[in-house]
């Protein structure tokens, strides 16, 4: 029966798909969408009120659903990530959506009418997951987006869409001056434009601080026209997004709002003699090798004792090696002037040092001797890739990374990924030879790594948001990211029934941190990417 129902629904949602091809996102703008989430909602509270023990709610709220409906959502991020077809725009991928907010309500409704351990978790994790995914689902068609060419010449008073159609602005914009800021080797650092509305009054726009015209209506800077110098530019292009249903105060003091951001003031000024002066005297990454070695060796040393059962040997040999290790990311840091996580270079400069990090704290709590052996092996690893290739460690930050959200997002990410990189230890060691305590343990480091996860996927849509009007858009870099998070979950529900197979584990686990080295690096070789702004090589 459940069989049946499922190819019934997702061979219709095929049947519409090669009928019709695009889903018509625009005819469920609202009251449609409302209505839509208010049937929805109401059906499935009296299913779970009066329907309970009935073959379909136990069904629709059953793990088997949940394997069923999480695998089919990564299969479609996989392959629009690997291709870069617009899969989340088809008939499929709306029904898998459509199925997945149903079984995640639903599930939420029955546990809140049971009693069970951890219940407030169980709320606060699923209520989260619901509101965010329901909140995009289902406000996606009152969303809309226009680009307008705006010049000093005259008034501009239409935009296009995505599909080149026009549209009539709601306001008048003109350009009074615009400006770019350089670095020594070319690389953008500061995008300035000041408009002039019909009604008179002139704003600032810049890179991650929009313009709020409306209640409902944001202005974004998106480009200007530059030739690789300061000079004022003729032009600028200006994003416009209506998202009604986005709540937050009013905000047309640009300047002051500016000033006020951290992020503001990142140096975005050419380079001056005195402080080139100054700069020659600090720590650059030609001194990374005087660090490295002493980290590495006392890591080395750690390892060592670990494995000779001297645990606070250890601890404190490894501590110190991170101590070094720190001292550099500090000193670098400052002769910068900007957190040193632009390059794919310096990312892995954080990420072998949380790598021996999370290693050590693994040691302490489990006292696997040989996870330091391997923590160790990593972090030497990308230290060596830092060594042996070496990138542009400059001053200057693009306009786009010029944000409050940039150190919490990638910093908690390079966390993220060396707790998920001590769980993939695991599942290696226990494909090789398995061991009852394993799983318990990696299923711990699933649980924290998967939490600042997805606390770095939260942060990211933040700054989106603020930087291009999205909270998400479906990037290659975006896509390898719900890649990664789903196939997590993934683990995270196969192993609430403790006695599935640990192969099968070892080997979901091993699939969920390729893919994290995807999402991490590996996205930068697909040529479907090659546009991507989340590319280091396009930052």
């Amino acid at each position: 029966m459940a069989k049946a129902l499922w190819i019934c629904y997702f061979g219709t949602a095929l049947i519409c798909q090669w009928l019709f091809y695009h889903f018509p996102k625009t005819f469920f703008a609202f009251p449609v969408n409302v209505g839509l989430l208010l049937f929805l909602t109401v059906g499935l509270w009296v299913i779970s009120r009066e329907k309970r023990f009935s073959p379909f709610a136990s069904h629709l709220s059953s793990l088997s659903t949940t394997y069923l409906l999480l695998t089919l959502f990564l299969g479609s991020c996989l392959v629009q990530g690997f291709t870069n077809l617009p899969v989340t725009g088809t008939w499929w991928f709306v029904a898998v959506l459509t199925a997945l907010v149903a079984h995640l309500t639903l599930v939420l409704f029955r546990g809140l009418s049971r009693p069970r351990p951890y219940k407030l978790r169980f709320t606060l994790v699923h209520a989260g997951l619901l509101l965010a995914l329901s909140g995009g689902f289902f406000g996606a068609p009152d969303t809309y987006e226009w680009r307008a060419i705006v010049t000093k010449e005259q008034p501009t008073a239409e935009a296009f869409d995505k599909g080149g159609y026009k549209t009539a602005l709601g306001e008048t914009l003109q350009l009074v001056s615009s400006e770019a800021t350089f670095s020594e080797r070319g690389i953008p650092q500061d995008y300035t434009a000041e408009l002039r509305t019909g009604k008179g009054s002139t704003f600032k726009l810049k890179v991650n601080h929009p313009h709020r015209l409306s209640w409902q209506d944001d202005l974004y800077l998106e480009s200007i026209n530059t030739t690789g110098t300061t000079d004022i530019s003729p032009y600028c292009i200006v994003l416009w997004v209506r998202q009604p249903w986005e709540i937050r105060p009013m905000d047309r003091n640009m300047d002051a709002h500016c000033r006020q951001c951290p992020a503001f003031h990142t140096r975005t000024i050419p380079y001056r003699e005195k402080r080139k002066k100054e700069e020659s005297n600090m720590i650059t990454w030609n001194e990374f090798a005087e660090f490295a070695l002493p980290s590495v060796l006392l890591w080395m040393a750690g390892a060592i004792a670990a494995w000779k059962g001297r645990p606070y040997a250890s601890v404190l040999l490894t501590v110190a090696g991170l101590c070094v290790y720190a001292a550099f990311i500090a000193v670098f840091w400052t002769g910068l002037h900007r957190p040193p996580l632009r390059t794919l270079g310096e990312t892995r400069l954080w990420y072998s040092f949380f790598m021996m990090l999370s290693g050590i704290l693994t040691y302490a709590k489990w006292r696997y001797r040989w996870i330091m052996f391997f923590s160790t092996v990593v972090a030497s690893v990308f230290i060596t890739m830092n060594l042996l290739k070496p990138e542009i460690h400059e001053q200057a930050l693009m306009p786009a990374l010029q944000s409050a959200w940039f150190i919490p997002h990638v910093t908690v990410y390079m966390f993220s990924y060396s707790v998920s990189g001590c769980a993939f230890i695991l599942a290696v060691a226990g494909i090789i030879q398995h061991t009852e305590r394993y799983l318990p343990t990696a299923d711990q480091l699933v649980y924290i790594g998967t939490a600042f996860l997805t606390f770095g996927m939260l942060s990211g849509a933040l700054w989106a948001k603020n930087a291009w009007g999205n909270y998400w858009s479906w990037d290659p870099k975006e896509t390898w990211a719900a890649v990664t998070w789903t196939t997590y979950l993934l683990y995270i529900h196969w192993r609430f029934n403790a006695h599935r197979s640990h192969r099968l584990s070892y080997v979901l686990l091993i699939f969920a941190f390729a893919c994290l080295q995807m999402c991490w690096y590996g996205v930068n070789y697909l040529p479907s990417a090659q546009g991507s702004i989340h590319v280091y090589g396009n930052m």
